[in-house]
C-alpha cells in the first residue's frame, strides 16, 4: 500500500474480542477464551455536506472456545478498533441499546461492547455498532464538499465493506480494492467477502472539481520582495490564512538557514492538495512555480516543502542532497518558530539501518517504502554532519559557487559569469565543492560520503581520486599560471586517468615554458598573454606546445639579432648600415609586436634586423666600391675637363701684329 501514516496504526484495526473473567458460580473457574468468530458487515455512508461519515458495523460474534473440564469459557466484552476521533459511539441489539465504552490502547481507539450476558461456548451474540467519523477527526481524515479522504477497513475475523457517497464525486481507492457501481444518485463501493480483515485496508479519496480561495502577501528577502500566494480549497480558508502566515514568517529564516539567496523572480504559489504518496518529507509534487502541500501536512512538512524553493533539481541532481538539506534548513527554522520536528534523523536512520541503501542511488531506480523512510532520515542526518564539518560560511560559499556554474576546481576567488549555465550538483561534485571550501576537513568529508552516500563503484574511485588530487595540488603550487582547463574538467568529472595524463603534460610543458621565459628575459622580451591563454585553455596539448615552439623561434631570432647588434663593427660594416632602416629600431618593433602577441610581425622584424646585421659587411663593401667608382669617375671627369680647357687655350692663340 502506498498511502502513508495510518498503515502502521491500523494494523490492529481488525475486530478483536476481549475475553474477561465472568461472574461464574462459586467453585467453577472461568477460562480466558482464545478462539472466536467475529463476522461483520461494515457500511460507510459519506455525507460531505455534513462533514461526516456514518459508520455502521453489523456484528455476529460466536464463542468457539470449548469449556475445559470443570470450567467454562465466556466473553463478557467484545472489542472492536474504531477510527481515531470517532464520536457518538453506540451499540444496540434486537432488544435495544447495549453498553459500550471507548478507550485508547497503544495508540488505537477501541470500542468495548458489553452484551446483555456473557457469551458462553457455542453461543452467538448479535449487535450493531454505530459511530460518526467527523471531518478532521485525525490528520488523515477530511470529510468536506471539496475532498473526502479517510481509511476504510473491515472488522473481525471475516467480513465485508460497503461505502456509499454522492455519485458526482470522482473516486480513487488506494490499497485493497473496492468494486464501484452506481446506485441511484450514489456510488456504491463494495469489497465482497474479506476472509482476513487483518490484512485488508484501503484509503478512499473522492474529489469534486476544485475551487480555490487565494491569499497573498509580499515577503522581503535578500534580493527584494517575493510575492507569496496561497491557494486553499474554498471550504478550507483557515488553512489558507494559517499557511500564508507560516510561510511569511518562515521564508526569510529559510533563506538564512539555506545559506544562499533565492534567485527566483516569479511569485511563489502554494497550493493545498491531497496528501503526497511519497511521504511527509517528499519534494513538492507539482511542477512549475507551484508548491503542493497536503492538507494534512504538519507545520514541519510545510517548512520542508518551502525549503525546496532553494534546494531545487536545478541546484542538485541527486535526490538525497535536495531532501537532506531541505530538512536541515526546515529543522533550523522549526526551532526558531517552536515547530516540532517529526523525529531525530540520526536515531531514525540507525533504527532503519536494515533498510539502508547508498544515498547516491536513491531516486535513480526503484526503492521500497522502507528504504524511502531510511533515506529521508539518513539524508537529513548526513546533511547535518556535512554542515557541521565545513561550517555555515563555507557551506554557503559552496552553494553559491555551484549555483553560479563554477566547478570545485575553479579558484575560490573566481566570480560566476552572469547567465552561465550551472550543472546540477551530484554527490561527487558536492564532495569536491565542500573540500574546496573547507580543505582542512577533507579526510572526514570523504569518510562521511564513503560511509553513507557512495555505492561500491564510487568508493573504488576514491584511491585514484586521492592520488590525482595530490598531483593536482603539486601542479597548482608549481604553476604561477594556475591549473589548465583540461585538468580541471577531468578532475571535476572524476576522470582521474585523464586528469593524471593532463597533469603530466602540463608539468612537462611548464618546464619548457620556464626555459622559454628565461630565454625571453635574457633577451629583454616579455612573453605575450596568448601563451598563458593557450596553456589555460589546452594545458600541455599539441596546440599549446605549437604556440610554445613558435614563440621560442621568435625569441631565438630576436636574441641572435640583439646579440649581433651589440657586437663591435668594422668601418666597412658601419658603412653597410648607413642609410636604410636601423636594426635597433627594427628590434624595438619586434619587441613590441612580440609582447602584443603578433608573432608573425615580431618574427619578420627580428629576422629582417638579423639579416641586416649579417649583410652589413657585404653591403659596406658594395657601398664603398660604389663610392670608389663614383669618385674615380668624378676624378676622370675632372681630368678630362681640365685637359680639354687647356687644349682650347693652346689651339686658339693669335700673334699680335
Amino acid at each position: 500500500m502506498s498511502f502513508r501514516r495510518w498503515v502502521a496504526a491500523l494494523v490492529v484495526a481488525v475486530g478483536a474480542a476481549g475475553a474477561l473473567l465472568s461472574g461464574a458460580p462459586t467453585g467453577v473457574a472461568p477460562v480466558r477464551a482464545a478462539d472466536y468468530r467475529l463476522s461483520t458487515e461494515a457500511t460507510y455512508a459519506v455525507h460531505p455536506d455534513d462533514r461526516e461519515v456514518a459508520v455502521t458495523v453489523t456484528v455476529s460474534f460466536r464463542n468457539t472456545t470449548p469449556d475445559p473440564p470443570g470450567r467454562f469459557s465466556v466473553f463478557e466484552v467484545i472489542d472492536l478498533a474504531v477510527h481515531t476521533g470517532a464520536r457518538d459511539v453506540r451499540a444496540a441489539d434486537h432488544r435495544g441499546k447495549v453498553k459500550v465504552s471507548v478507550s485508547r490502547r497503544k495508540g488505537v481507539t477501541v470500542a468495548s461492547v458489553r452484551p446483555r450476558r456473557g457469551v458462553r461456548f457455542g453461543a452467538t451474540s448479535h449487535f450493531t455498532l454505530r459511530y460518526t467519523l467527523p471531518d478532521a477527526a485525525s490528520r488523515d481524515v477530511r470529510i468536506r464538499p471539496s475532498v473526502v479522504t479517510f481509511p476504510v477497513w473491515s472488522f473481525g475475523t471475516d467480513g465485508s465493506v460497503e461505502v456509499r457517497l454522492p455519485v458526482d464525486y470522482q473516486v480513487l481507492v488506494d490499497g485493497d480494492g473496492l468494486h464501484a457501481e452506481r446506485s441511484g444518485g450514489s456510488w456504491r463501493l463494495t469489497s465482497g467477502h474479506v476472509p482476513d480483515p487483518s490484512h485488508w485496508l484501503s484509503l478512499l479519496t473522492a474529489t469534486l472539481p476544485s475551487t480555490f480561495a487565494s491569499f497573498e502577501r509580499s515577503v522581503q528577502l535578500a534580493n527584494g520582495a517575493l510575492q507569496v500566494q496561497v491557494r486553499a480549497w474554498s471550504d478550507d480558508r483557515r488553512w489558507g490564512r494559517d499557511t500564508l502566515d507560516l510561510a511569511a514568517r518562515a521564508l526569510p529564516r529559510l533563506e538564512r538557514a539555506s545559506g544562499f539567496e533565492l534567485s527566483r523572480q516569479a511569485p511563489l504559489v502554494i497550493v493545498e492538495s491531497l496528501p503526497a504518496a511519497g511521504g511527509a518529507l517528499s519534494e513538492p509534487g507539482s511542477s512549475g512555480a507551484d508548491v503542493a502541500v497536503g492538507f494534512d501536512d504538519s507545520s514541519f512538512t510545510m517548512l520542508h516543502q518551502l525549503a525546496h524553493a532553494w534546494f531545487t533539481p536545478q541546484l542538485a541532481g541527486d535526490r538525497w542532497i535536495r531532501e537532506g538539506f531541505a530538512s536541515r534548513a526546515a529543522a533550523t527554522v522549526a526551532r526558531q518558530l517552536n515547530v516540532r520536528a517529526p523525529y531525530q534523523p540520526g536515531a531514525q536512520a540507525r533504527d532503519r539501518r536494515r533498510d539502508t541503501l547508498p544515498l547516491i542511488s536513491w531516486g535513480a531506480g526503484d526503492s521500497s517504502a522502507a528504504q524511502d523512510r531510511y533515506a529521508y532520515a539518513a539524508s537529513w542526518s548526513v546533511a547535518g554532519q556535512l554542515a557541521r564539518l565545513v561550517g555555515p560560511e563555507a557551506l554557503s560559499l559552496a552553494w553559491r559557487r555551484s549555483a553560479g556554474g563554477l566547478n570545485a576546481y575553479e579558484p575560490l576567488d573566481t566570480q560566476p559569469v552572469a547567465g552561465a549555465a550551472a550543472r546540477p550538483l551530484d554527490s561527487r561534485s558536492l564532495l569536491d565543492q565542500l573540500e574546496a571550501v573547507s580543505p582542512r576537513d577533507a579526510d572526514e568529508l570523504a569518510k562521511t560520503f564513503s560511509d553513507s552516500v557512495f555505492d561500491s563503484a564510487t568508493r573504488q574511485l576514491l584511491t585514484a581520486r586521492a592520488s590525482a588530487r595530490q598531483h593536482y595540488r603539486l601542479l597548482a603550487d608549481a604553476s604561477d599560471w594556475g591549473v589548465p582547463n583540461p585538468v580541471r574538467l577531468a578532475m571535476a568529472g572524476w576522470r582521474f586517468e585523464d586528469a593524471e595524463a593532463a597533469i603530466s603534460e602540463a608539468r612537462d610543458w611548464l618546464q619548457d615554458r620556464d626555459r622559454l621565459e628565461g630565454d625571453a628575459a635574457a633577451a629583454g622580451l616579455t612573453l605575450p598573454r596568448r601563451l598563458r591563454d593557450e596553456y589555460v585553455t589546452g594545458g600541455g596539448t599539441s596546440a599549446a606546445r605549437a604556440e610554445l615552439e613558435s614563440e621560442a623561434a621568435v625569441v631565438s631570432d630576436f636574441a641572435q639579432a640583439s646579440s649581433r647588434l651589440q657586437q663591435s663593427r668594422s668601418a666597412v660594416e658601419q658603412a653597410g648600415l648607413l642609410g636604410g632602416q636601423d636594426p635597433g629600431a627594427m628590434l624595438n618593433e619586434a619587441r613590441s609586436a612580440f609582447t602584443e602577441g603578433d608573432l608573425v610581425g615580431a618574427s619578420k622584424a627580428a629576422s629582417d634586423a638579423l639579416d641586416r646585421l649579417r649583410d652589413a659587411g657585404r653591403d659596406g663593401l658594395v657601398r664603398l666600391a660604389s663610392a670608389g667608382a663614383v669618385l674615380v669617375t668624378v676624378l676622370i671627369s675632372l681630368v678630362w675637363l681640365v685637359r680639354r680647357r687647356r687644349q682650347r687655350r693652346v689651339g686658339g692663340y693669335t700673334a699680335g701684329p
